[in-house]
């Protein structure tokens, strides 16, 4: 029994330790796919935190929405996806803010 707060503890720090990690890779991240990759990364590991979904998101959107217009080929492909992916979790923010209206618009956004 003294085992599991002992896990619960390891598991916390670790945790946040990850999160610091992953903020300060993107601090240094020389290219905007670089910072789209680890926006993704910081969203799943805070999935369960809304706010930080919806503010590292809109972050998320504005890299792939700004970036979208001067790329071709693939890696105009990988901007829109995460410009899609951005535009989904804002969406599904505002489903769990009881807030209907706002997830509909976000769900239709183009």
């Amino acid at each position: 029994m003294r085992l599991f707060p002992f896990l619960v503890l390891v598991s916390t720090v670790a945790y946040a330790q990850n999160v610091d990690s992953l903020l300060n890779s993107f601090e240094h991240a020389n290219h905007d796919t670089t910072r789209l990759k680890i926006l993704d990364a910081i969203i799943e590991a805070q999935s369960s935190d809304y706010a930080a979904v919806e503010k590292y998101s809109q972050q998320m959107e504005q890299f792939s929405k700004a970036n979208t217009g001067d790329a071709s080929g693939k890696l105009r492909e990988f901007y829109l996806h995460y410009y899609a992916t951005a535009l989904n979790n804002l969406a599904y923010v505002e489903e769990n803010k009881s807030n209907n209206p706002g997830a509909i618009e976000s769900y239709e956004k183009h």
